[in-house]
C-alpha cells in the first residue's frame, strides 16, 4: 500500500533528530521499503506473486513486521507512549519539547501502530492472495496470521481501521475506516480460515511445502525445526490469537460471529489447539544470528538511547509481590542525583521509577535527572524475544475464561498458577513455591517500602488521599487481603477479587507486551496502576483524567495532510458510532467498541 510511502524517509530522518545523543545507530536503510514498485505511476506492480520463492521471502519479512524487529519502528508503534499506558516504563526526557508529558499527542510519534501496517500489508496480501495460484495455501495462511495481528493492533490502539483498504492495497485516497465491530468479526473468520487451512495442510502434507515451511519460520524462537512441529505451532498461535479476541470483546453485548458468542468462539479455539506449557514463545529470537539481528528493541532503547526507564506501577507491583524480575531486570540509579531539595542520592543506591505523567522540561539530556533512573542491568533482558505470543498469556486468558464460566479445560485456580510457573521457567527464575506463598502486603501493614517515592522530585509522591484510597495496595478495591496465592475472600466479591488476581498476574508475565497489557487494563480496569502525577492530563487533549483514564490514541496523520480527511469523514462518525462513553470524537478520552462503559465486569 504506497498511498503514504513517500514519508517513510522523512519520517526516518525526524526520529533520527529526535534521539539527538542518545545513540541512535540505525540508517535509513532500516525503512527502505520492500514492496515493488511500478518506476512510471508509483503504484504497487501486482497483488500477486509469479513465484513461491518470492513468497517465501517476503513472508520472512513480514514476520518481522508486526511487532517491529526495527528499533526505530518499535518505540513508535510502544515506548513512546503506550508502554507509559500500560504502567510498564516511561519516557524520561521531552524529546526536544516534543512531548512534555506522556499524555501529550505528538502525531509523528503517534502513527506507529498504522505505519508498521503500511509497511506489512504490500508484502503480506501478495502471499494471501497467492496461496492457490502458487501451491502454497500453507504460507497465505501463515501471512493471514500476520496481517490479522497487525489490523488488531491498530483496532486496540486507535479504533475504526480502513481493513477492506488494505486487504485491496488501494493506491488512491480516500481511505474508508470501517467499524470496529465489523472488522472484529473479519479478523475471527480469517483466523478459523488460516487454521483450517494449516489443518488440512497436516492431514496431507508435501515435501515439497514442507522444506518451504521450514526455511520461512522465524516465530518459534528458532526452537522447533520440522515442519510438522512448525505448523502445529502456528496453529497453536492462530487460535491463541482468537482466545485473545474473544476475551477482548467478552463485555459487548449481544456480540457475535454468525450466531457464536465469545464464549463459544474461545472454547472452540481452546479445543482446536492453542499454546501450553513447556512451547516456544511466538516470537522472534534477539542475537545477532537470529531475525532481530540484534539486542531487544526496548533494551537498546532504554540503555543505548535513554529513551525509556522503568515506571512506577510495574516498580510497585514487582516490590509488593516480592517478584524476582525487579532485581534481575532492572539496575538502581545509574549516576548520582541530587533531588530538586538538594538530597543526594549516591550512584547505585536504589531503584528508581517514574510516575506517568512525570513532567519533562526541555532541558538537555546531559542535565536531565530522570535518565538517572533505572534501565536495565546490563545485558539484562537484551537477549530475549521479540514476542508476538507468549505461552503464559494464553493460560492466563483461560484461568479468566474458566472464571466466567467458560469450558477452558481446567479450573481458574489451575491455570493461573500454571500461568505463574511458565513465567517463572521462561525466564529462569527461581523461588516459585515461595512467591506462591507470598503475602507481604496483603495485611494493610504495609511499610514504606511499598510507597511510591519520586527520589528527583517529591512533589511526585503518593498524596495522602492517595495513600488513604491505597492506591499503593495490590488488590485496593477489596481491602486486607494477601496477594500472591490464590485463596479465598468474602463471596459477594470473590469473581471481581479473582479477575484482579489474574489480570494482575497476566501483566507482570506480559512485560513488555505493553499493547496487550493496555488492553487489558482498559477492558477490566486491572491490574490498578498507581495514578499520574498531579497535573498530569493538563498536557493532554481535556478529554482523560484520574476518573475516566487514556482509553485510545488519536488518528495520527504520520505527517501526510491528507489522511486527517479520510479519518475525519469515515474514522471519526464510525467511532462515535460505537463508543459506550461520554467522550465523543477524536480524542484520547473516548471509548473504543470493546471499551465497554460499566460498573462491574460479571
Amino acid at each position: 500500500m504506497k498511498l503514504i510511502s513517500n514519508k517513510i524517509l522523512s519520517i526516518t530522518c525526524s526520529l533520527l533528530l529526535l534521539c539527538g545523543v542518545s545513540s541512535c545507530y540505525d540508517t535509513v536503510l532500516e525503512y527502505e521499503d520492500t514492496t515493488v514498485i511500478n518506476s512510471s505511476d508509483g503504484s504497487v506492480s501486482s497483488d500477486t506473486l509469479s513465484t513461491s520463492q518470492e513468497a517465501e521471502f517476503m513472508l520472512r519479512t513480514v514476520q518481522t513486521q508486526v511487532v517491529s524487529a526495527a528499533v526505530h519502528l518499535y518505540q513508535m508503534q510502544y515506548t513512546l507512549h503506550i508502554i507509559d499506558y500500560a504502567g510498564y516504563m516511561s519516557i524520561p526526557h521531552s524529546f526536544d519539547g516534543n512531548m512534555y508529558s506522556s499524555f501529550m499527542f505528538y502525531d509523528s510519534y503517534a502513527f506507529g501502530q498504522t505505519e508498521a501496517l503500511e509497511k506489512l500489508a504490500p508484502n503480506a496480501i501478495p502471499i494471501i492472495n497467492s496461496g492457490k495460484k502458487l501451491g502454497i495455501e500453507p504460507l497465505s495462511a501463515l501471512a493471514s496470521v500476520l496481517f490479522s495481528y497487525s489490523i488488531y493492533q491498530n483496532l486496540v490502539t486507535y479504533g475504526p481501521v480502513p481493513y477492506s483498504d488494505f486487504r485491496a492495497l488501494k493506491e488512491q485516497r480516500p481511505l474508508t475506516y470501517e467499524k470496529q465491530s465489523d472488522v472484529f468479526k473479519t479478523l475471527f473468520i480469517e483466523l478459523q480460515k488460516a487454521d483450517s487451512t494449516l489443518e488440512a495442510y497436516q492431514r496431507n502434507p508435501t515435501a515439497e511445502l514442507d522444506k518451504k515451511i521450514e526455511g520461512v519460520n522465524y516465530i518459534s524462537e528458532d526452537k522447533i525445526t520440522s515442519a510438522t512441529d512448525i505448523v502445529k505451532h502456528w496453529r497453536k498461535f492462530t487460535n491463541s490469537m482468537i482466545l485473545r479476541l474473544a476475551m477482548t470483546v467478552v463485555n459487548v453485548p449481544d456480540f457475535n460471529v454468525n450466531g457464536k458468542t465469545a464464549q463459544t468462539l474461545a472454547e472452540e479455539a481452546v479445543t482446536r489447539g492453542i499454546l501450553q506449557p513447556g512451547d516456544p514463545q511466538v516470537g522472534l529470537r534477539s542475537g545477532a544470528d537470529g531475525p532481530v539481528k540484534a539486542h531487544h528493541p526496548l533494551y537498546l532503547i532504554a540503555n543505548s538511547w535513554v529513551d525509556a526507564r522503568l515506571n512506577a506501577t510495574l516498580h510497585n507491583i514487582m516490590k509488593r509481590t516480592n517478584h524476582p524480575a525487579l532485581t534481575a531486570w532492572f539496575a538502581p540509579n545509574n549516576g548520582r542525583l541530587v533531588s530538586k531539595f538538594n538530597k543526594v542520592h549516591n550512584s547505585g543506591e536504589k531503584i528508581m521509577s517514574m510516575r506517568s505523567g512525570t513532567y519533562l522540561s526541555n532541558s538537555s539530556l546531559a542535565s536531565n535527572n530522570y535518565i538517572l533512573f533505572s534501565k536495565f542491568v546490563d545485558l539484562a533482558f537484551a537477549a530475549k524475544p521479540v514476542t508476538l505470543f507468549k505461552v503464559e498469556e494464553a493460560l492466563f486468558l483461560q484461568a479468566e475464561g474458566a472464571l466466567r464460566g467458560w469450558n477452558m479445560g481446567g479450573t481458574a485456580q489451575s491455570f493461573y498458577e500454571a500461568g505463574i510457573q511458565e513465567s517463572f521457567t521462561k525466564n529462569d527464575f527461581s523461588g516459585y513455591s515461595d512467591y506462591m506463598a507470598w503475602r507481604g502486603a496483603g495485611d494493610m501493614t504495609v511499610s514504606g517500602d511499598f510507597l511510591y517515592e519520586d527520589p528527583y522530585d517529591p512533589d511526585n509522591d503518593l498524596t495522602s488521599d492517595e495513600k488513604a484510597n491505597y492506591y499503593f495496595m495490590l488488590n485496593n478495591g477489596w481491602g486486607g487481603i494477601d496477594t500472591n496465592p490464590y485463596t479465598s475472600v468474602t463471596a459477594d466479591k470473590e469473581k471481581e477479587y479473582y479477575l484482579e488476581k489474574i489480570m494482575t498476574q497476566k501483566w507482570l508475565a506480559l512485560f513488555p507486551m505493553s499493547l496487550v497489557a493496555w488492553t487489558d487494563i482498559r477492558r477490566t480496569g486491572y491490574p490498578k496502576l498507581l495514578p499520574a502525577v498531579y497535573g498530569a492530563y493538563g498536557e493532554a487533549d481535556g478529554s482523560i483524567s484520574d476518573e475516566l483514564t487514556i482509553r485510545r490514541i488519536p488518528f495520527a496523520t504520520g505527517g501526510v495532510d491528507e489522511a486527517k480527511s479520510d479519518f475525519t469523514s469515515t474514522g471519526v462518525p464510525n467511532l462515535d458510532a460505537e463508543t459506550t462513553g461520554s467522550v465523543r470524537g477524536d480524542m484520547q478520552g473516548t471509548r473504543l467498541w470493546w471499551d465497554v462503559e460499566k460498573t462491574s465486569n460479571f
